[in-house]
């Protein structure tokens, strides 16, 4: 019996994704080890957190029309999605960035982006490297006296850096 439920413990955690292992894990201790109470336990665990459900199609269409009409506003995407902003920025980082709707998006975001986006007036405009948004180098706060050497990225881009964990 003990090789058997072994067996299916096994199949239980080779089954889950990534993101659910940890927590089937968590519910096969609950559980006392066993697999279908498990199951159950990690089932109302991620049907309560809506972070832990499965990317479906119309989710990521959701999220697609919502990145792009929000130019990249993640609070703004949050809300479209229902998914709290740190997992709309995994997402972002973690899977749209390797798809054709990313440079679709980028290529969209690029052809919008003539005037500050600060003042909204054209000129001479410095792009942040990491979300290809304009500036006037005098808008900025604090303003830039020239243009910098290498990447130089936006406060939004900047601070989302700062925030991130270091790995």
């Amino acid at each position: 019996m003990a090789i058997s439920q072994g067996e299916n413990i096994d199949d239980f955690i080779d089954s889950l994704d990534f993101k659910n292992k940890e927590l089937g894990m968590v519910a096969l201790h609950k559980s006392g080890y066993k697999v279908d109470i498990a199951s159950k336990i990690l089932d109302a665990e991620v049907n309560n957190n809506l972070d832990l459900r499965a990317w479906t199609k119309d989710l990521e269409e959701r999220y697609r029309t919502a990145i792009k009409t929000s130019y990249m506003d993640m609070p703004t995407v949050s809300k479209a999605v229902g998914r709290s902003v740190s997992e709309c920025l995994k997402y972002y980082y973690n899977t749209f960035q390797h798809t054709n709707h990313y440079k679709e998006f980028k290529m969209h975001i690029n052809n919008q982006y003539d005037d500050c986006t600060i003042c909204g007036q054209g000129g001479d405009l410095i792009c942040c490297d990491g979300c290809n948004l304009p500036y006037h180098l005098e808008c900025l706060d604090p303003p830039l006296k020239c243009i910098p050497e290498g990447d130089w990225f936006c406060p939004f881009c900047k601070n989302l850096s700062l925030s991130r964990p270091s790995t």
